[in-house]
């Protein structure tokens, strides 16, 4: 993993003018609103899940204890703990129980260093990023939770194959946009798909999301509506070049492939776009110092901090105190494992809930640097 450096051509430098990364401040707004840095202050849903078009994040500074759904069940969640977003969701990741889910897939960072409102960074090793697909790739965005939708009339739902006779194998989000991206007539770009049943497909045209019955949080948390859309942002400015401290880092690699034309060994998304999906564990030691502390804005299907310059057509939304603002990516606190310059900052937090999340009883775990709030 190479040393990060601040004048690293693959490590862009922290400038506080730049309108992509505000001036780091030692204090921190308790406003909850989507452009608050502090993870502790983000807007969540009515079940206190983060409101990200991803639908993932929610990283928690301190470690809590959640009730869980109408049992009230107290569930513990870590210092660290974060969701998944993107097509490397689920369903389930919505709604009460997504901690105690096996279908919500979960990240979790190292916690040795002093700054806990900071998320650590690892460096992202060059042999990884040599073989990261930068082409056109799919992004996929929560459209409504807890619902479905009428399919198209030809279709029908897509069997999603799992590769295994076995019915205890839970099948993923990201098998069910395989099936729609591959059956290629989803010109409405919104499916639905089921976790539990594996009920799979395009919505269609003009067909709005259905709201399932709201008696059984369990099993209408298991089907959502999404879209999808292709898009290229790393094909100018580069693939990233951090991950989360301690985390599984999703990325895709390359198959032998890459103008479209196949390639890949069955496990990418669509192996004809030209990648494989891949995942390597974020390491750079127990990370108990960390510095150089910056705004990261991040992608949390990965999950990673993106280059800077994607960042100009939301930097206005993001500097603005719009608790409604639906984000692409998520500006947040960060510093770079194993370097100098650790700076703290104190937000004054009280543990106290959310707007939007009554439902769900936080008890929050004191820590030196002050107070967390959910997600």
């Amino acid at each position: 993993s190479p040393a990060y450096s601040p004048s690293s051509p693959s490590s862009p430098a922290y400038s506080p003018s730049s309108p992509s990364s505000p001036a780091y401040s030692p204090s921190r707004p308790t406003t909850v609103y989507s452009g608050n840095t502090n993870p502790s202050f983000k807007p969540v849903s009515p079940t206190g899940a983060p409101t990200l078009k991803s639908g993932g994040g929610g990283y928690s500074t301190t470690a809590k204890v959640v009730a869980a759904g109408t049992t009230g069940a107290a569930i513990g969640i870590s210092a660290g703990t974060f969701l998944y977003g993107g097509r490397h969701s689920s369903p389930s990741c919505r709604g009460t129980y997504r901690y105690s889910s096996s279908y919500c897939p979960r990240g979790r960072s190292t916690t040795k260093h002093t700054c806990n409102e900071q998320i650590p960074l690892c460096p992202i090793p060059e042999t990884v990023r040599e073989r990261w697909y930068v082409g056109s790739y799919p992004y996929v965005e929560v459209v409504s939770d807890a619902s479905t939708c009428t399919l198209k009339a030809d279709q029908g739902f897509l069997a999603v194959d799992s590769g295994s006779n076995s019915s205890s194998e839970q099948l993923a989000l990201d098998d069910c946009l395989e099936q729609v991206i591959l059956e290629g007539s989803c010109e409405t770009s919104r499916f639905t798909f089921d976790e539990e049943s594996g009920k799979c497909g395009c919505c269609a045209a003009g067909a709005d999301s259905t709201p399932l019955p709201a008696n059984n949080d369990t099993r209408r948390f298991a089907s959502a509506v999404y879209s999808f859309s292709f898009s290229s942002p790393f094909e100018e400015h580069g693939p990233p070049t951090h991950c989360v401290s301690g985390a599984t880092l999703n990325w895709p690699e390359k198959s032998e492939s890459s103008d479209g034309g196949g390639g890949g060994d069955g496990n990418a998304t669509a192996n004809s776009a030209g990648y494989v999906d891949r995942t390597v564990d974020c390491e750079c030691g127990m990370c108990t110092s960390c510095g150089s502390p910056r705004t990261s804005y991040f992608d949390w299907s990965g999950a990673y901090p993106v280059p800077p310059a994607l960042l100009a057509d939301e930097f206005e939304v993001v500097i603005s105190s719009d608790a409604s603002a639906e984000l692409t990516y998520d500006p947040v606190d960060t510093c770079i494992c194993n370097t100098d310059g650790e700076s703290c900052y104190f937000s004054g937090a009280t543990a106290t809930t959310l707007p939007g999340s009554s439902a769900v009883l936080v008890v929050i775990v004191a820590s030196a640097l002050g107070f967390g709030r959910l997600p």
